[in-house]
Parts: C-alpha cells; sequence; structure tokens
C-alpha cells in the first residue's frame, strides 16, 4: 500500500488531468493497433495473443482514466472549498484504486475473464486456414481486479511445482476486447467535449 501523500496546486491540477487522458486515449489506440493486426497474424498461420496484449495496453488506459477522475474530483472539491492545493493519498501508485474508480464510474470498462467451457476443437476459420480453439467460454469475474489474476493473464510464468514455463492462455474474447476499446475512446473524447466547454482550471 502507497503511503505518500501529495500536495498540488489548484492551477496545476487541470494539466494533470489533460495528461492522464490523453496518456489514456495513447493506450487505447495502441490497443486498438494490436486487436486490428490479429487477421494478419492468422493469414501467416502462427497463433496470436495479440488480444490478449491488447488488454495490457487497455489496464493503462483505464487506470490512466481513473487517475484523470480522481484529479477532477478532488479539484472540484479544492474549488468549492476555496482552497490552494489539492490532497491526493494514495493514488500516484496504487494502481487497483485508480482502475476501481475508473470501473465504479463506467463499469462498461469492466473486461471479464473468460474460462472454457469445452475441449479444443479444431475450427476452419476460413478456406485452408484452420486453427485449434476452444468453442465456448463462461465469464469468470473481472480481469483487471486482482493483480495475480491479470499478470497471470498475459506474463509468461514459471511454476516451479510443474517446473515450466507457461504461456498466457489466450482465454479473452477478441470482440469483447475491441467494444471495451470503442467504449474507452467515447468516454476519452466525453471528457474532452467537456473540458472545451466549461472552465475549470
Amino acid at each position: 500500500m502507497v503511503d505518500k501523500i501529495w500536495k498540488i496546486p489548484v492551477d496545476k491540477v487541470i494539466y494533470g488531468i489533460q495528461k492522464a487522458l490523453y496518456n489514456s486515449a495513447y493506450f487505447q489506440d495502441l490497443a486498438v493497433g494490436h486487436l486490428n493486426r490479429i487477421e494478419d497474424e492468422l493469414k501467416k498461420g502462427g497463433t496470436h495473443l495479440l488480444n490478449v496484449h491488447a488488454v495490457v495496453f487497455l489496464y493503462y488506459g483505464i487506470e490512466e482514466l481513473g487517475k484523470a477522475i480522481i484529479l477532477y474530483e478532488e479539484l472540484s472539491r479544492a474549488k468549492e472549498n476555496r482552497d490552494s492545493e489539492i490532497t491526493v493519498k494514495q493514488y500516484v501508485g496504487d494502481h487497483d484504486a485508480k482502475l476501481k474508480k475508473a470501473k465504479e464510474m463506467y463499469p462498461e470498462l469492466i473486461i471479464h475473464n473468460f474460462q472454457p467451457e469445452n475441449d479444443w476443437v479444431m475450427t476452419e476459420l476460413r478456406p485452408g486456414v484452420k486453427m485449434s480453439q476452444i468453442e465456448k467460454f463462461v465469464p469468470t469475474g473481472d480481469l483487471l481486479s486482482d493483480f495475480k489474476e491479470r499478470s497471470n493473464s498475459w506474463l509468461a510464468t514459471w511454476y516451479p511445482e510443474r517446473s515450466t514455463w507457461e504461456e498466457p492462455e489466450n482465454f479473452i474474447s477478441e470482440d469483447q476486447v475491441r467494444k471495451v476499446a470503442e467504449k474507452l475512446d467515447k468516454i476519452i473524447r466525453e471528457w474532452h467535449s467537456w473540458f472545451k466547454n466549461n472552465e475549470l482550471g
């Protein structure tokens, strides 16, 4: 748990909000770029983890949105109380707190963790292109809710009890990831539009 407390002058907060939103949009764009490469990877005949890696970028994009929301709430409170600075507790390095804040305001950004309900089957994606895949998945919770759970989803992990390295499991729905990326883009645009029409700094 982070125990730092930052005091930020009110006139500096608005830049932090805008910077966080810019970063969020940047990570969202990287996620979409990965998703758009999936078909090319399949045409090459290889397996892909691009949808898994897209979630990594979305994770940071959603986290930066959460940072912007926290800063905005603190700035609004400071202006109401006529304070000259805001006091931000435990958001600087607390990834989960920022994710939680973003998902509280925008539950549509939740990415479900899916587990297979059936065995692997060979599926013909298109004439001449086959891939062994699982046909049905069931949601098991919020992929971004727990550090261990989410890191195991996209990192090669050493399992000493089995004495083996295991690659990330591709149990994340590409369609779901794409929809969350689109929703994040819409939310960021709404924030930028709001700032253009409201004087807050």
